[in-house]
């Protein structure tokens, strides 16, 4: 994960995504990412991870924390096509909630990988879990829905809108929906049902609704100064965005 972080180019980084793809770290039944590939080979000197059963805890389970961070680096590192098509998969969200064996609203500590000998375990999440795991989908939650949003250039605040929203959650009514700082609601417009992501769309405008009823409208894409200044505040209550 770390190795994402560096200033390696996107092929360099891709390649590794395919390594890990194809490795032992990868889970083809559940298609999720365990926290490590198999142990078996390995020394008791290795620590308690060896003791565990494969599949369970520390021992090739699919450590939830772990892998949204993983995901959460694909995410900013901009492989966008690559972060959609694992999160949709490996997001609990996404799960059966019947295999998964708990509300699909709530994380785990970890969840037993194919690994595991008992079948019925597979794909299964153990231990409730309200840390780690749900910062990162937040984090995860935040930049889909707006990207990099406040940001400084030339010294003024700068608002840019650059989701990243794969063709699964657009629906037929090409229509996105999300609440920013907690009081303003976003809602993006969409041309057609596909995936909008960062540098395949265009931000044709953007409408400001105020709390005065007030509104303002720019088809510049971005907001800036005393405009980005009035969101951050929470003046704006509704921000319209359409893309093409």
């Amino acid at each position: 994960m770390r190795f994402l972080k560096l200033s390696n180019s996107m092929e360099v980084k891709k390649e590794l995504y395919r390594h890990v793809k194809e490795g032992g770290l990868y889970d083809k039944k559940l298609k999720m990412y365990k926290v490590n590939a198999s142990l078996k080979d390995a020394s008791f000197e290795l620590g308690r991870a060896k003791a565990f059963t494969p599949g369970w805890l520390e021992n090739e389970s699919i450590w939830l924390h772990m892998e949204y961070k993983y995901l959460l680096e694909l995410l900013k590192s901009g492989m966008y096509r690559e972060f959609a098509e694992d999160f949709h998969k490996a997001a609990i969200p996404f799960m059966d909630a019947d295999v998964y064996g708990r509300s699909i609203y709530e994380n785990s500590s970890f969840i037993a990988s194919s690994e595991n000998p008992n079948p019925s375990y597979h794909g299964r999440g153990f231990v409730a879990r309200l840390s780690g795991s749900t910062v990162e989908f937040l984090q995860m939650w935040i930049l889909m829905m707006f990207g990099e949003l406040f940001t400084y250039e030339e010294g003024r605040l700068t608002v840019r809108f650059s989701p990243v929203l794969p063709e699964y959650l657009v629906g037929d009514g090409k229509r996105v929906e999300a609440v920013l700082l907690g009081h303003t609601k976003v809602v993006y417009e969409m041309e057609e049902k596909k995936d909008y992501f960062p540098g395949s769309y265009k931000v044709e405008s953007i409408e400001l609704c105020y709390r005065d009823e007030s509104s303002y409208e720019t088809k510049q894409g971005i907001l800036t100064e005393r405009r980005a200044m009035d969101l951050r505040q929470g003046k704006v209550s509704r921000v319209t965005i359409k893309l093409s």
